[in-house]
C-alpha cells in the first residue's frame, strides 16, 4: 500500500471507529496520528481559496475519517458591506472546490450535502477515487492579483475555456458599453462608501500593517496583499495604523486607486444566478474557483470588486442594464503571470478544524 492508498483507508477507517467511547478529545488527537496530519494537510491546501478581505470564513468539523462538516466560522465574516451572509456563503462555495481539489489529490472524492439555511452546516462525505492532481498546482498559486492587469490580445480561447466551467458567468470586454457601465456603477458604489464610516472601521478591522499582528491572527489584508512597493511596505508597516485607514486622505487615495483600476485590464466577468439564496451565493463562489483554476496557469489574473454587488442601488442598475436576475460577483480580468509566492496570510488547518 503506497502513501496515498493509506492516507484513503486511514481518512476513511475515522479516528472514533478506534477508540473506545471513553476517550477523551486529548487521547482522540493522539490516537488519530498520521489520520489527522494527512487531513489538516488536506485542509491546509483548500485554505488557498479567495475571501473577501481574507477573512477566511470556514470552519471545518471532522465528526470522523470520512464525514466532515463545513459551516460559517464566528467573527470571520464582514457585517458591514455583506450583513446576510452573501460574501461568506461566495467564499465557502471557493472554499468547497478547494477542499475537493485537495482531496482528490489525496485519492479522495470529495461529496458536499444541501445547508438547511444561511447558518447551517454543509455535510461533508469523502470516499475513495483515483488520484488526480491536475488543478493542485494552480490551487498553490493562485492569489489575487490586484495591479498591473494587461488586456487580454490573444487569450480569447483560454477565456472561453476558462469561462466553460462557470456557467453563471459573463465575460464583457474592455471598452464595450456593458464594461463602462460595471466601471461606472463600481465607482459609484465606491465613492458612497466612502461617505459611510462603518464600512471603513470594518476595513480598518481587516487591514494588517505589521508583521505581528499577523502571528495571533493570520487573516485579513496586508501590505504585501495590496501590492505596494517593497520601500512603501516598510513605511507604512513602520507608520500606520487603525487610524489611517479612516482618514479622509485614505478613503480618498482609495477611491482613485479604484478608478485606475477599472481601467485596467481585459474587461470583467460578471456572475448571476436565477434566484437569490444561500446555496445560489455558494455556487457561485464555486464557479468563480473552478475559473480561476484555469485562469492560472494561463496567466489570467482575476481580481474580484464587489463594491457595486454590496451597494443595492448599484447592484440593481447593473442587473438591469445588463439583463440579469440577480448579480452575485463582479470581478476584473487580464493578462498577468502569477508570481511563485503567495504571500497572503492563512490560518493553519489546526485553526479551522476541530474533533467533533
Amino acid at each position: 500500500m503506497n502513501r496515498r492508498e493509506f492516507l484513503a483507508a486511514s481518512l476513511l477507517l475515522g479516528v472514533h471507529s478506534a477508540l473506545p467511547a471513553s476517550s477523551s478529545a486529548g487521547d482522540a488527537v493522539a490516537a488519530a496520528g498520521g489520520w489527522l496530519d494527512e487531513a489538516h494537510a488536506l485542509i491546509n491546501d483548500a485554505a488557498r481559496a479567495p475571501s473577501s478581505h481574507n477573512s477566511q470564513p470556514w470552519q471545518i468539523a471532522l465528526h470522523e475519517g470520512e464525514h466532515w462538516s463545513l459551516s460559517r466560522a464566528p467573527g470571520r465574516s464582514l457585517q458591514v458591506v455583506a450583513p446576510d451572509g452573501r460574501e461568506c456563503w461566495q467564499s465557502l462555495g471557493a472554499f468547497l472546490v478547494a477542499l475537493e481539489v485537495a482531496a482528490a489529490a489525496r485519492g479522495l472524492q470529495l461529496e458536499a450535502g444541501d445547508c438547511a439555511g444561511a447558518t447551517s452546516a454543509v455535510p461533508l462525505h469523502l470516499s475513495p477515487r483515483s488520484v488526480d492532481t491536475t488543478w493542485l498546482p494552480a490551487l498553490r498559486r493562485r492569489r489575487t492579483l490586484r495591479k498591473a492587469l494587461a488586456p487580454l490580445t490573444g487569450c480569447e480561447a483560454t477565456l472561453a475555456a476558462c469561462l466553460a466551467a462557470a456557467p453563471s458567468a459573463r465575460f464583457f470586454a474592455h471598452g464595450s458599453p456593458a464594461a463602462r457601465l460595471i466601471a461606472d456603477a463600481t465607482l459609484e458604489a465606491t465613492a458612497a462608501q466612502c461617505k459611510d464610516d462603518a464600512v471603513w472601521h470594518e476595513l480598518a478591522r481587516w487591514i494588517r500593517w505589521q508583521e505581528s499582528e499577523l502571528a495571533g491572527n493570520p487573516t485579513g489584508i496586508t501590505p504585501a496583499t495590496m501590492e505596494l512597493p517593497w520601500l512603501a511596505q516598510r513605511w507604512v508597516a513602520a507608520t500606520y495604523s487603525r487610524d489611517e485607514v479612516l482618514a479622509p486622505a485614505f478613503r480618498a487615495r482609495s477611491l482613485e486607486l479604484a478608478a485606475r483600476q477599472t481601467q485596467e485590464g481585459g474587461g470583467w466577468l460578471a456572475f448571476s444566478t436565477e434566484s437569490d439564496t444561500p446555496t445560489d451565493w455558494r455556487h457561485a463562489g464555486a464557479e468563480l474557483m473552478r475559473l480561476w483554476l484555469r485562469a492560472v496557469p494561463a496567466g489570467i489574473a482575476l481580481h474580484p470588486m464587489s463594491q457595486a454587488v454590496e451597494a443595492l442601488p448599484q447592484r440593481r442598475a447593473v442587473e438591469a442594464a445588463l439583463g440579469l436576475e440577480h448579480l452575485q460577483l463582479l470581478v476584473r480580468v487580464g493578462k498577468r503571470d502569477y508570481p511563485p509566492d503567495t504571500p497572503s496570510p492563512r490560518l493553519a488547518a489546526q485553526r479551522i478544524s476541530v474533533l467533533s
